[in-house]
């Protein structure tokens, strides 16, 4: 038996072999709080069989967030979800198997050829160079920022792994700049300070690549702008050969708008490159404007890196668009 760290936004394999004689095919059960959801039988292949397993449990995983800080017990327990997984042999494979079944003579697994597994799922993903099956570790800082900006007097939440889930390390609101926190331990974690009298602050809280929520705040220009759709026809306006010079010819319907924020980080360090390209690969975005709390997605699609040496001073601009219509549409 053996539990799993999951990043169910990339594919993970459960992969086994049979010590029995004889071995024709497998079934693979997925259950998520005690029910059966799946069952899967695929023939052995010299007694070894491979499931995939990750887009299946992430079916069953719904992460969200209240707005609320800091991050309520229901946001942290809906960011994993625990799957258990059993791996049956069979004597027959699959169609010998159906044949029985059809029969009346259902086959039964063979004795002492059944493995199981826990998967703890994250609303994370690995990348290619990390290789198959990389998962989570346990205990680890689920994020890959070790400087982090932040306004005076505000208090930041580091997204940790704790006990098979995501928990948070609070940074309080008096820590001083240049202060050094340690969330997880070997970890050194750097506060920066920053003050803009001119720029508002735009705090985005995103769901990174270790499935944890981690904010940042963009400190310099920003500029929100809107964007309208329509759809028009050419009315008819005759009536007993007159018509009203004030009724509109062309008519309009079907008009929505959406909007569509642009922020920028002001200078930071090289190192939140890693940031910014988590924070357009994130499915789960949030702003903070004015303190409250909106839905976006990132609509930007290209980032360049960039380094003192090439481009002596750090800032990035990021696009996001509302992740709602202005004018009401929800039935």
């Amino acid at each position: 038996m053996a539990n799993y760290l999951t990043r169910l936004r990339t594919p993970f394999f459960i992969e086994q072999t049979s010590t029995a004689a004889t071995v024709g095919s497998a079934d693979l059960t997925i259950t998520i709080n005690s029910v059966d959801v799946y069952i899967i039988s695929k023939n052995t292949v010299s007694k070894n069989v491979s499931f995939e397993v990750s887009e299946l449990i992430r079916d069953y995983l719904n992460p969200s967030w209240d707005g609320v800080f800091p991050y309520s017990t229901a946001t942290n327990n809906s960011f994993v979800v625990t799957a258990s997984i059993k791996v049956e042999f069979y004597v027959n494979n699959r169609k010998t198997r159906a044949i029985n079944a059809l029969a009346g003579t259902t086959d039964t697994p063979i004795s002492g050829q059944t493995v199981t597994h826990t998967m703890y799922g994250f609303d994370a993903y690995s990348e290619f160079k990390e290789g198959v099956n990389h998962q989570l570790s346990s205990g680890q800082m689920l994020q890959t920022a070790t400087d982090i900006y932040l306004p005076d007097s505000t208090a930041a939440y580091i997204p940790i792994e704790a006990s098979n889930g995501v928990s948070y390390f609070t940074v309080a609101a008096n820590v001083a700049d240049g202060t050094v926190v340690n969330p997880v331990n070997g970890i050194d974690v750097t506060i920066h300070r920053i003050c803009e009298p001119v720029f508002d602050y735009m705090k985005v809280v995103f769901v990174n690549k270790f499935g944890g929520l981690q904010m940042f705040y963009f400190n310099k220009k920003n500029i929100l702008s809107l964007n309208v759709t329509q759809e028009n026809y050419d009315s008819m306006l005759m009536s007993a050969n007159t018509y009203s010079t004030t009724a509109h010819q062309k008519y309009v319907y079907n008009k929505q708008g959406s909007e569509q924020i642009t922020l920028n980080t002001g200078y930071v360090d090289e190192g939140q490159f890693e940031t910014m390209k988590q924070l357009i690969l994130s499915e789960q975005v949030w702003l903070e404007v004015d303190s409250v709390i909106h839905p976006v997605n990132v609509v930007t699609n290209t980032l360049t890196k960039k380094t003192k040496v090439n481009d002596k001073l750090v800032n990035y601009s990021i696009n996001v668009e509302f992740a709602y219509d202005v004018v009401n549409s929800v039935r």
